[in-house]
């Protein structure tokens, strides 16, 4: 007689640790020994630990007559596997954070059982290290500890788009019955982006200097400003976040003609003023010197994150030639150069209220000032200037009727002036 063992499903019953040995044969008697070694890390037992085997007898009868068999149900029982437990020293795992906050805390990951851990962060849809995570995965035998840092970066991240983040810390052990069981911990960042208040233009421009009699003109109306004249403005725009950065500047594609205009940006933290300055040559009047508007767009931005507000300014600039009524120009006739302080000297400007007439006119497209001279008696040329600013001081001409000469582009004045001492 013989013996035959079969398997699971007739399989090769080594496949899970078994060994049949046959001890002694002698005819009519057979024995052997059954020997079942469970070692779990000879055998993986996770998937499958019930088992039937077939034990068969048989005999070399020549009839042939069926045998006997034995059927064996065999179970494995594995030792049993404790979870891994994953735990922080945060106060709560639902977490709101400012668009530029901080998060901190520390992870620890243990198993009862001393199994191997492998300790690791993910998120659910991204990468933790693309949005500036730093956390160390580990493996090891518990406990093992890593740091959770997040110092948020608004301009890092598409906030618009996403400011709800979901972390999972998970810990797997490593089972030497190769049984995996793990833990994980969840963490819910909601990042407060907050409310962005837009800047906003105030609607008037103060005047720094110029030859304007007001102190401020509405942006959107258009101010009358004189060629040749240097005029300078300052354009303020405000912003109720405190902290917002705000950068004024001109719009490309609308800016004024180069000549004698430089636009100087403005930037500051609430508030911020840019400054124009435009000294308009005649070259930019109209057809016949007529007037010419010029419109400027400002923007007004801030730097908020996620989203940036702006606000706009239109200023409407209209250049125009000075008028000039030559015919009230009357010059002084008579000065007296003896140093006793009063009416020491001949000039032709800065003179105020009722004796405004002494002044020169002022050029403009027209006409300008070129030159004047004064003459003796003789024709002998004893003053000459090119500066409208002149002042002459007589010292050393003698008392008398001398002859003034002014010339304009194309006006001429003529007249006398007397020297008394």
């Amino acid at each position: 007689v013989s013996f035959v063992l079969l398997g699971p499903d007739g399989n090769d019953p080594a496949d899970i640790g078994i060994t049949f040995n046959v001890n002694s044969d002698v005819d009519g008697t057979v024995s052997g020994e059954f020997i079942w070694n469970t070692d779990c890390t000879i055998a993986d037992f996770t998937s499958e630990n019930i088992f039937e085997l077939t034990l068969l007898l048989e005999d070399d009868d020549i009839c042939n007559v069926p045998g006997d068999t034995l059927f064996l149900d065999l179970e494995v029982v594995l030792p049993f596997n404790s979870n891994p437990e994953v735990t922080s020293d945060l106060a709560s795992t639902s977490i709101v954070l400012d668009k530029d906050g901080v998060l901190n805390f520390t992870a620890i990951a243990n198993d009862l059982d001393n199994d191997q851990i492998n300790f690791r962060l993910i998120g659910d849809g991204f990468n933790p290290a693309d949005l500036g995570v730093t956390f160390n995965d580990q493996m090891g035998v518990g406990p093992l500890s890593s740091n959770f840092d997040w110092d948020l970066v608004c301009g890092d991240l598409d906030l618009e788009t996403e400011n709800e983040f979901t972390f999972f810390l998970i810990a797997d052990d490593i089972d030497r019955c190769r049984r995996t069981n793990f833990d994980t911990l969840q963490i819910d960042v909601t990042v407060d982006v907050g409310f962005n208040n837009k800047p906003f233009f105030t609607n008037d421009l103060s005047v720094v200097e110029g030859v304007n009699d007001i102190a401020v003109f509405a942006a959107d109306a258009a101010q009358e400003l004189r060629v040749n004249d240097t005029h300078v403005f300052n354009v303020e725009a405000t912003d109720l976040d405190p902290e917002d950065l705000i950068n004024i500047q001109l719009l490309p594609g609308f800016n004024p003609p180069a000549e004698g205009f430089v636009f100087v940006p403005g930037s500051g933290r609430g508030s911020a003023v840019a400054r124009i300055e435009w000294t308009p040559p005649c070259s930019l009047l109209g057809a016949g010197l007529e007037p010419r508007d010029f419109n400027l767009f400002l923007l007004a931005s801030d730097d908020d994150c996620p989203t940036r507000k702006f606000d706009t300014l239109q200023v409407n600039l209209r250049l125009s030639n000075l008028p000039v009524d030559f015919e009230l120009f009357d010059p002084p006739n008579v000065f007296t150069p003896n140093g006793d302080g009063l009416n020491d000297t001949f000039r032709l400007s800065g003179f105020t209220n009722d004796n405004e007439r002494f002044n020169l006119p002022l050029d403009n497209c027209v006409e300008r000032f070129q030159f004047m001279t004064v003459v003796d008696r003789s024709g002998r040329e004893i003053f000459k200037t090119e500066d409208r600013d002149f002042t002459w001081d007589g010292l050393g001409i003698p008392a008398g009727v001398y002859f003034y000469f002014i010339k304009y582009t194309t006006r001429e004045f003529r007249g006398t002036v007397t020297v008394s001492y």
